[in-house]
């Protein structure tokens, strides 16, 4: 029988975030997972390999966009994110 895969879904929280936001995928193989963090105005401002949660100690207070794209499907979702302390 052939298994589908289920969607690629990103669940983010919490939303807005102060020090850490918690990345948790629909995904099995995250290890073939890309992250993108990308300002409000569409600069990236990270690049790295998923990972289940982002420090954003170093960050400051706005409106920011997660892409998380499958390097092997080519699926991508994207979910905004706001930073509030």
């Amino acid at each position: 029988p052939r298994v589908e895969s289920a969607p690629l879904q990103v669940n983010l929280y919490p939303n807005p975030a102060q020090d850490f936001l918690y990345l948790p995928v629909t995904q099995a193989q995250t290890n073939d997972l890309e992250l993108q963090v990308i300002s409000s105005t569409g600069q990236v401002l990270l690049t790295q390999a998923w990972q289940p949660q982002l420090n954003l100690n170093n960050w400051i207070d706005g409106l920011y966009f997660i892409q998380v794209t499958d390097r092997n499907t080519g699926a991508q979702v994207k979910e905004k994110f706001l930073i509030l302390r």
